[in-house]
């Protein structure tokens, strides 16, 4: 919640996922209010499945890092259906 003359000092360069959590990259610094949030939002990511959105556990499979629940542990790209 900055101050709309302020908004511009704070940009979001880069939004991905890296070995499993989500990654924020921001151009320039953050408030420990905006850490925080960035924080709390890759804690979480690493506790929902990337696929369905139910809970899930981070873990290596077959070389990458990712988050699943039971229903999708074993699914890979080239199965195709996600249910």
């Amino acid at each position: 919640a900055q101050p709309l003359d302020q908004r511009d000092a704070y940009r979001i360069v880069q939004i991905k996922e890296k070995l499993g959590r989500l990654t924020v990259h921001l151009a320039s610094g953050a408030t420990p209010a905006m850490w925080d949030a960035i924080d709390d939002a890759g804690q979480q990511s690493i506790k929902v499945c990337e696929f369905c959105g139910e809970s899930g556990v981070l873990a290596e499979r077959r070389f990458f890092w990712s988050v699943r629940c039971r229903a999708h542990e074993d699914w890979l790209p080239w199965d195709g259906n996600r249910t």
